[in-house]
């Protein structure tokens, strides 16, 4: 619901000019019921019993009229006068007409001025709020033509200020409002007051800005899955996740949109750099994801065991979950406390036509591991290098991120080895060591 604020002035006269032997009392109150851009309303309350008024309407600032001055003489109460000027002052007098010979004094001068004409209701001002967070940069500005449609902007303009219990105050004015940042999440009101730079006529407005959610969607590199059967790829769906009735859909393959792909879904077998363009039918905001779709391989996975702890290590690129024996489904590729024996892990890739695969694994017990004992690492968190060392020789180096997937994978015969880690994103990964074909497992994080 949108509110126009307005300045009403209700100026209250009262006379007590009653002279000696007086018999035609003048109005005991005369004040403005109305105006607009072009018309003032004077409503008049009397002492007397009189039915008609005489009015002058005279410039602002011009002499009073003296009791052999006539003006319009009218029985409508309240009594309008048109054809005025727009943010204009005027003096108004009135007297009581009780008689066609009689007549009360002159009211005192009652200084009313015309408005200004606005186009309102001013429309809501909606930006796309790229981050979801309900804060948005607005140009306030962007409605003034519209708002000073008609005026003369030699002589009219506008100012923006916060909302508050007190209208207009200069402590509220917003000094740079192309450039301004809502404090109140999501939806505020801004005070718009327009205001003519040679005259006292004033007007406020309500404006409402509005910072719109924009579409939250996202892709997920893959690996197409082959299918032995029909010696094809079987094709990967990209889901955006999102409703086709509140949003359009553009898929594009590199740069180029692909014809017809408007469908909250593309299903495809061609590897590539996939893109989805997503805009809200109502609000016009968009977002854009993008995902890498790899050659069709079959999909592989190691288990490495230590101290009951199961690493699993997916050799392709992609989402997965994890599930141990007949356990629950869970994201982390990590198992600790995993019972002796046989176990069957189950890798189930996600948003993916490939099926589910598993491998085996056996956890035993076993005395302390020498051969990790004077194992080193460091630092950990680490931000550039990180410097392993062992008095034994390792033969292989293999990092994974917690989706399993490798992002580090070396032969090396060194006691000694410093891994680049400044390219890597900010997270856990976890790093594999070889030794004489046993492997040691830890975790460093990068910040």
């Amino acid at each position: 619901m949108k509110k126009n604020y307005s300045l009403t002035l209700l100026l209250f006269i009262l006379i007590n000019n009653f002279a000696a032997g007086q018999n035609c009392p003048a109005p005991s109150i005369v004040l403005p019921a109305a105006s607009t851009s072009y018309s003032i309303s004077l409503l008049s309350m009397s002492a007397g019993s009189e039915t008609q008024w005489e009015i002058i309407i005279l410039p602002n600032g011009s002499p009073a009229p003296t009791a052999s001055s006539t003006g319009t003489i009218t029985n409508s109460n309240p009594y309008t006068v048109t054809n005025l000027e727009q943010c204009t002052s005027y003096d108004f007098y009135v007297r009581a007409k009780c008689s066609e010979s009689e007549n009360s004094s002159w009211t005192p001068r009652l200084d009313v001025y015309t408005s200004i004409p606005l186009v309102l209701p001013i429309p809501d001002l909606s930006v796309c709020d790229t981050d979801n967070d309900g804060y948005a940069t607005f140009d306030l500005t962007a409605h003034s033509n519209l708002i000073l449609t008609g005026l003369d902007t030699s002589f009219y303009s506008v100012a923006y200020y916060k909302n508050s219990n007190v209208i207009g105050s200069e402590a509220n004015l917003i000094p740079n409002p192309e450039s301004y940042i809502n404090t109140t999440p999501f939806q505020t009101s801004i005070i718009v007051k327009v205001y003519s730079t040679i005259e006292r006529c004033v007007h406020y407005a309500l404006l409402n800005v509005i910072a719109l959610p924009t579409p939250e969607v996202e892709l997920h590199d893959a690996t197409l899955c082959f299918d032995p059967s029909t010696q094809s790829s079987v094709p990967h769906i990209f889901d955006s996740q999102l409703s086709d009735t509140d949003y359009d859909f553009e898929w594009s393959l590199g740069n180029n949109p692909i014809d017809g792909a408007n469908g909250n879904t593309y299903s495809t077998t061609t590897p590539g750099v996939y893109s989805v363009t997503v805009t809200n039918s109502t609000t016009g905001c968009q977002s854009t994801a993008t995902a890498t779709l790899l050659p069709s391989s079959t999909l592989t996975a190691t288990a490495t065991t230590n101290n009951q702890t199961v690493t699993i290590t997916v050799d392709n690129p992609g989402s997965f979950q994890y599930q141990l024996d007949n356990g629950p489904a869970q994201s982390s590729p990590i198992f600790q406390n995993v019972a002796v024996g046989n176990h069957t892990i189950t890798i189930i890739p996600i948003q993916s036509a490939c099926p589910p695969f598993s491998i085996s694994t056996t956890v035993t017990l076993s005395d302390v591991d020498f051969t990790f004992e004077k194992l080193r690492f460091s630092p950990n968190p680490v931000t550039n290098s990180l410097t392993i060392s062992n008095p034994e020789a390792f033969t292989g180096i293999t990092i994974s991120n917690l989706l399993g997937q490798i992002v580090f994978d070396r032969n090396v015969n060194t006691t000694l080895h410093e891994i680049d880690f400044s390219n890597l994103s900010k997270g856990i990964y976890l790093v594999r060591i070889t030794v004489n074909n046993q492997n040691k497992t830890f975790k460093v994080i990068k910040e």
